[in-house]
């Protein structure tokens, strides 16, 4: 939650502050409110942000915490998904019709046999299988 809270907390108080301080006039209440927030985001705001993306980083997205034959599923359901948008996107690249389904069939079919091997490595020698 911290991840997706702190950007949107920075840039509500620094979109305001940058619309409302002016140097020129004489400074309300208002403005002095605003510029300590500011220097509150600076001081604390961005630190905790970027511990916060680390942390994210390490935990948040590892997946084999959730199963470990998770990820090499995930990665090869998602490549496949992934070759699919591209090829509604942009079509077949360029080029001789064996250069076409090499270059959009071979990054997913590389992909897939190594989540295969994997998936095949785990069972045989750790003992890890999927049920249903």
């Amino acid at each position: 939650m911290s991840i997706i809270a702190a950007p949107l907390v920075i840039s509500g108080i620094l979109v305001p502050t940058a619309l409302t301080v002016n140097a020129d006039d004489g400074k309300s209440l208002w403005e002095y409110v605003l510029v300590v927030a500011s220097l509150f985001v600076f001081v604390w705001g961005f630190p905790f942000f970027f511990m916060a993306s680390l942390y994210s980083a390490r935990s948040a997205f590892n997946s084999a915490q959730v199963h470990p034959m998770l990820p090499p599923v995930l990665t090869m359901t998602l490549v496949w998904v992934f070759a699919a948008f591209s090829l509604i996107g942009d079509g077949m690249p360029g080029g001789p019709p064996v250069v076409q389904f090499c270059s959009t069939l071979g990054g997913p079919l590389s992909v897939t046999a190594v989540s295969l091997w994997e998936l095949r490595r785990m069972r045989t020698r750790f003992g890890v299988t999927l049920r249903a």
